[in-house]
């Protein structure tokens, strides 16, 4: 069956389609974030086997000579910002899908008033 978008709607739809675009690239950034914390986890963990005062970190094409607490340090630091930038998509992603869900309910109300 289907249902025939009344002219009234046919904004909502696009709204509600724009909000969706806006929410996949959220996602896809949240899901990029994701994975460089698990980087960062897995090298943290790994420092933490590592037995010497002086490490290497890997910046761009080049080895730099740092400090083992220094590279920890800097590790750890990144991890916040990463978390706090997920829980900021995260309140950006309720927030889209909340409005999503209104035009959804919105556009099926005025298709109910259509038939009637």
């Amino acid at each position: 069956m289907v249902i025939e978008i009344p002219e009234s709607a046919r904004e909502e739809v696009i709204k509600m389609q724009q909000l969706q675009q806006q929410l996949q690239v959220l996602l896809m950034q949240k899901q990029e974030l994701q994975v460089q914390g698990n980087e960062i986890e897995n090298a943290s963990k790994e420092l933490e086997k590592v037995e010497t005062k002086e490490v290497y970190e890997i910046i761009g094409n080049i080895m730099i000579k740092k400090d083992k607490e220094e590279l920890k340090k800097s590790l750890e630091e990144k991890k916040e910002i990463i978390e706090l930038r997920i829980k900021s998509l995260n309140k950006q992603i309720d927030s889209l899908t909340k409005k999503t869900q209104e035009i959804q309910d919105k556009i099926v109300q005025l298709a109910k008033e259509r038939k009637k």
